[in-house]
């Protein structure tokens, strides 16, 4: 299930027959219907709606103004306020850019202070719209997480960059691992529970 695409999609192996698989989703359509019924509503974008953004929900205003030069694509956070210019072709591209570029320095911000704890060093940090997995680690440190995770509580995301911080010294999820983690994130377990009960909430929001 799509909690992004609100969409059910139902995958099976090319020997099995079409009309098996529908008698197989048939036969627990209560399941499909119950797990269907607890993805939390889409959010839509528009004027008075209210999103969290590293910790604190900021109330959306489209302003409608067509900037040019330095100040286009320029979005302004006014106290609980955040302004968005353009029109209905470009908003939605500025307000993804600008909450992009508020978790890219917040994770910054996390990455150093944790680099010197972590004794390795991170060699890039990217962002994408992953949908089944909320960060990555390279062997060669470069760090992917999804860009969603700005929605996130801050505990929350500070947990998922020590997560594949810790990746950097332990590429695998063993007892040494979770020892960095514990280490590094005491209450670790609380926010991996939180992305298993609430994590498709991040993906709520229709941008």
């Amino acid at each position: 299930m799509d909690a992004q695409e609100r969409v059910i999609r139902v995958t099976f192996p090319s020997r099995i027959w079409e009309r098996q698989a529908w008698n197989f989703l048939k036969k627990h359509r209560d399941w499909v219907a119950n797990r269907w019924s607890s993805i939390p509503p889409a959010i839509h974008f528009e004027n008075g709606v209210s999103i969290p953004v590293l910790g604190k929900n900021l109330e959306l205003r489209f302003t409608g103004e067509e900037l040019t030069g330095k100040g286009r694509g320029k979005v302004q956070k006014k106290g609980r306020l955040l302004l968005v210019p353009g029109g209905p072709d470009d908003r939605d591209r500025y307000l993804r850019e600008w909450l992009k570029a508020q978790l890219r320095e917040e994770l910054e911000r996390l990455v150093s202070s944790l680099t010197r704890r972590i004794g390795r060093k991170v060699t890039s940090i990217s962002l994408r719209d992953m949908r089944t997995r909320w960060g990555s680690c390279s062997s060669k440190g470069r760090l992917t997480f999804t860009w969603r995770l700005v929605f996130a509580p801050p505990a929350v995301l500070h947990y998922m960059v020590v997560h594949e911080m810790a990746h950097l010294r332990e590429m695998n999820h063993g007892v040494h691992f979770w020892e960095i983690v514990e280490r590094l994130c005491p209450r670790h377990e609380t926010h991996r529970k939180w992305l298993k009960q609430h994590g498709d909430q991040l993906h709520r929001y229709q941008i």
